[in-house]
């Protein structure tokens, strides 16, 4: 379809077939490895196929295909909009990209949307415009791939209009209307934690609070309080690490790692 030299360290992707490869290589496992030894937040694994490899990265259709398996057992989905444009067409994406946002909010799990940052004549270029609509469908975050091209102070202006652009559509969003549909359809009964997060969310609202304290051991509370999108920042105070790291790819969570100081 395209012409060009393939050289090394390419990365080729077929279309609508199936490879029966492995989806970690040994040069992955050094990779996890090294990111334990320095306990690294979060591990991101690119072009998931299936649900065997928990956390996921969506870059194809065989992973848009088998979304609803691998969101089983997914800690995370990153949706590579860029990568998903060689297998499904560019306007389809936003269909896919609205339907595994929706999945992932109706289960509590944090979505994040790949952007790519490009350069042309010393110019930073990227659609503020798609941010601002991921942001009102619901992802909890957004990733900037931008390469080491990009000059810092540009980069420190892109971040700058990207945080202002993500905090008015934040704004923007009917926060009333999430959170009645969200409620709405939770399967009842639901456990005593979970029934607490939805009155805190709510009674927030009303009260139209500058925050919502919690002090989770699992970080499980915290998160179920994301879920349903609350105006206000979420403040989780943890003694567990793990929570804390956990925790910080939600929505409005703002977690606190603290360690009590023995005498």
């Amino acid at each position: 379809m395209n012409t060009g030299r393939i050289s090394n360290g390419k990365m080729i992707q077929p279309i609508d077939t199936a490879l029966e490869l492995p989806e970690i290589s040994d040069k992955d496992e050094e990779d996890i490895n090294l990111a334990l030894e320095l306990e690294c937040d979060f591990l991101i694994v690119s072009h998931i196929r299936t649900s065997e490899t928990i956390s996921s990265k969506i870059s194809s259709s065989q992973g848009v295909d088998n979304f609803d398996d691998i969101l089983k057992v997914a800690d995370g989905i990153v949706i590579d909009r860029e990568c998903l444009q060689v297998d499904i067409r560019s306007e389809k994406i936003f269909l896919a990209q609205k339907s595994m946002t929706a999945k992932c909010n109706r289960i509590g799990n944090p979505v994040i949307v790949t952007y790519r940052v490009s350069t042309t004549d010393g110019r930073v270029k990227l659609d503020l415009d798609l941010l601002a609509n991921a942001i009102l469908e619901g992802v909890d975050g957004i990733f900037l791939a931008t390469g080491s091209s990009i000059d810092i102070n540009k980069l420190k202006k892109l971040i700058e209009d990207v945080d202002l652009t993500c905090r008015e559509a934040e704004n923007a969003r009917c926060q009333r209307q999430i959170f009645h549909e969200l409620s709405y359809k939770i399967t009842i009964p639901v456990d005593s934690t979970h029934g607490v997060a939805i009155a805190a969310v709510e009674l927030s609202m009303k009260l139209n609070t500058s925050a919502i304290i919690v002090t989770p051991t699992t970080g499980r509370s915290a998160m179920l309080l994301s879920i349903y999108r609350p105006r206000c920042p979420i403040v989780a105070v943890t003694r567990h690490k793990i929570a804390s790291q956990w925790l910080r790819i939600y929505f409005a969570l703002h977690p606190i790692h603290y360690t009590r100081k023995r005498n």
